[in-house]
C-alpha cells in the first residue's frame, strides 16, 4: 500500500486481503496435517490406491465424477484421456509433496498459480477438484477409507 500511494485502490485492498486469507488459512491447515499425523495417512492411502488401480482408472474415476459435480469446468481438460489421466497423478502427487514438504509448496506456488491462471482455472474450481480427489481415493479403497482418512484428506482438500 505505502509503495503504490495514490495508486492503491480499494481492489487492490481486497485483493490482497483475499489473498493473504488464503495463503494464511493454507499456512494453519498445513500445520494441522502435519500435527496431526495426516502425511502419513494421505501418503498412504494413495499409494494403495495406485496399486489397487492403473493411472487410467483413477484418472477415468476422477474425471467422471469432476463432469458430474462440475460440468462448466470440463472444458479446462482438453487432452486426450490417457494424457489426463497421467496428469491426475502427477497432480495430486504435487499436492502430496507440497503437504509433505511446505518449503516446496511456497516455492512454487507463483509459477503454478500463474500458469492456471493462464489456462482459464478460477479460485472456485479448487473446491470441485478435491471433492472429485476425495471420491475417487474413497471409491477405490472402500473400507479403507476409513474416518482417520476421511478427515485427514477433507484437511487437505479444506
Amino acid at each position: 500500500q505505502k509503495s503504490l500511494g495514490e495508486d492503491w485502490k480499494p481492489p487492490m485492498k481486497h485483493a490482497w486481503e483475499w489473498f493473504w486469507d488464503m495463503i494464511s488459512t493454507s499456512m494453519v491447515e498445513t500445520l494441522n496435517v502435519f500435527e496431526l499425523g495426516d502425511v502419513k495417512v494421505i501418503r498412504s492411502g494413495w499409494e494403495e490406491a495406485k496399486t489397487l488401480k492403473n493411472p487410467q482408472e483413477l484418472g477415468d474415476i476422477f474425471f467422471l465424477e469432476l463432469a458430474r459435480i462440475a460440468p462448466h469446468i470440463t472444458h479446462l481438460f482438453r487432452r486426450p484421456k490417457s494424457i489426463q489421466a497421467l496428469q491426475f497423478i502427477n497432480v495430486v502427487e504435487m499436492i502430496l509433496s507440497f503437504n509433505e514438504d511446505p518449503e516446496l509448496f511456497f516455492s512454487d506456488l507463483k509459477p503454478l498459480t500463474i500458469r492456471h491462471i493462464s489456462y482459464g482455472v478460477k479460485a472456485d474450481h479448487a473446491r470441485p477438484f478435491g471433492i472429485s480427489v476425495m471420491y475417487c481415493i474413497s471409491n477405490v479403497l472402500g473400507d479403507q477409507f476409513d474416518d482417520k482418512a476421511k478427515a485427514a484428506w477433507g484437511r487437505l482438500w479444506t
